[in-house]
């Protein structure tokens, strides 16, 4: 039997179908699954455990799309599908699917993306999967335990991850889109010095730490210098396996709506969820509302600032309602 499964996304986007790809897996655990995605698609599908040799990479930028056109349509006509989902939010994908394709829509009231992907699968699933959607390899675990030892970070550290930017940083032309996707750097500084002070008055071992990318890393410095080396920037090479072990060592993540946060969810790692503009029952973090606290510029006094608005008070108060929660 093959399946094929269309998305062609960011990070984030990729994460949210990933309870869909579960449950067809359930449904049809001998079926061949093919998938039409992004790079970030392949790379996250990989750590899924898809083979790469059933993915056709599309590159959706206007400069390259009759090419890609020619190369995905090539691919669906290599072989029979006996299902289609597409997930696509782009209508334009219809274009080129099999005509039997099973085709997301949008939907007349608010719910999230990935609830709408698993019942195009499953109209009632027996399951949501909000529950640890995504796994990390144990051994990458292991090696990453050994490092953040030598970093003066043991088993019984509370751990606080900080991530202060999106996928669209230091992008030309991203200057309005950053108001809603960006919390000021100070910010987080001033948080991770609340956060170290709030430790060393009870005595716990709290560490605060951002683990960046290196287009990310000067930012993390600038954070690091203002917090008084309060939060810290650990010395990591970009390893996508080791950095889901690191999300999921992570007693709370504060992150933006972005990629990050949606890998978070799928590893069940209490998260902070900062939102502008964009609505968290579209598309806020996918998991047990007892694990999340996300905070909404809208809910402010001032929403026009983006994640501005939100105060470092209500982020600090967040994360220990959640630590407390544990």
């Amino acid at each position: 039997m093959n399946i094929l499964l269309v998305r062609i996304g960011r990070l984030g986007d990729m994460v949210m179908i990933l309870p869909a790809v579960k449950e067809i897996q359930r449904l049809y655990p001998q079926a061949r699954i093919h998938v039409i995605t992004s790079s970030d698609g392949i790379r996250l599908l990989k750590a899924f455990g898809l083979n790469p040799e059933t993915m056709a990479e599309y590159n959706n930028h206007f400069l390259y799309r009759w090419w890609e056109l020619y190369k995905v349509r090539r691919f669906i006509r290599q072989q029979p599908f006996d299902l289609v989902y597409c997930f696509e939010r782009k209508k334009r994908t219809i274009s080129w699917l099999p005509a039997q394709a099973k085709i997301i829509e949008p939907s007349p009231q608010l719910q999230h993306y990935a609830w709408r992907c698993l019942t195009l699968v499953t109209p009632s699933p027996e399951t949501n999967y909000q529950h640890h959607y995504l796994t990390f390899n144990t051994q990458k675990a292991l090696s990453l335990n050994a490092f953040l030892q030598a970093q003066g970070i043991t088993s019984s550290t509370v751990l606080i991850g900080l991530h202060p930017t999106y996928s669209g940083f230091n992008k030309w032309g991203k200057g309005k889109e950053s108001i809603h996707r960006l919390w000021p750097w100070q910010h987080f500084a001033k948080l991770a010095l609340m956060l170290a002070e709030y430790g060393k008055n009870r005595g716990m071992d709290i560490k605060v730490v951002m683990d960046l990318l290196p287009e990310e890393r000067a930012l993390g410095l600038q954070i690091q210098k203002a917090s008084q080396g309060c939060a810290v920037l650990l010395p990591t090479e970009p390893d996508f396996q080791r950095y889901l072990c690191f999300l999921h060592r992570l007693n709370v993540l504060v992150v933006a709506n972005t990629g990050v946060m949606h890998l978070a969810a799928a590893l069940n790692t209490p998260l902070v969820a900062l939102f502008s503009e964009l609505h968290p029952g579209d598309c806020g973090p996918y998991m047990p509302e007892e694990k999340c606290k996300v905070l909404r510029a809208e809910d402010t006094i001032n929403p026009k600032l983006g994640l501005q608005a939100i105060s470092v008070d209500a982020v600090f108060d967040a994360v220990l309602a959640l630590l407390a929660a544990k």
